[in-house]
């Protein structure tokens, strides 16, 4: 099964958008999937949303809103890049320099 899974690797560059595309989706869905506080991060996202849609904010309110998510969500996905750096580096191991 691992000669499969080797084969069935992309080692070349994205030849189109659509490839380009689905690359971007699949870590959309492993983030999803893996990373309970990206969930909890767009669960809220998504209430902050429904409150302002009900209160009927002005269109600074909602620049400033979406400003607020871009960077909430865009740190939890640079964090979940660098935590998976680390674990690359480090292997299963503890080290205390990379917990830091």
């Amino acid at each position: 099964m691992a000669s499969k899974d080797k084969q069935t690797q992309q080692l070349d560059k994205n030849k189109t958008f659509i490839q380009s595309l689905g690359h971007a989706l699949d870590g959309i869905k492993r983030l999803l999937l893996e990373e309970r506080n990206f969930r909890f991060d767009l669960i809220m996202a998504i209430l902050v949303l429904a409150l302002a849609v009900i209160m009927r904010i002005n269109i600074n309110e909602w620049l400033w809103l979406f400003a607020a998510f871009f960077s909430v969500i865009g740190s939890e996905v640079l964090n979940t890049i660098v935590e998976n750096v680390v674990d690359l580096i480090v292997g299963h191991h503890f080290d205390a320099l990379a917990k830091r």
